[in-house]
């Protein structure tokens, strides 16, 4: 990602999402391997900003699977 290089090292399907939302996934991805962790987000932090990014493209999916996955996890 500091090279710019994001976009090379992606698979195609991925590619085909909108340029925002992988990038906005990305640099969340490189917050959450902070090796300290107070550096990298909370789950809370980190379901946000994945709903926030389903939310750019319109998907319904986004909560509904969200709240479906904290039903599951709550068992």
């Amino acid at each position: 990602m500091e090279e710019g290089r994001l976009f090379e090292i992606l698979d195609n399907e991925v590619k085909k999402g909108s340029t925002e939302e992988i990038t906005v996934a990305a640099n969340h991805a490189r917050r959450c391997l902070h090796l300290n962790g107070r550096e990298r987000p909370t789950m809370k932090e980190a379901a946000m900003v994945l709903e926030g990014t389903q939310m750019l493209e319109g998907d319904s999916y986004s909560v509904e699977s969200i709240e479906a996955t904290s039903v599951y996890v709550s068992e």
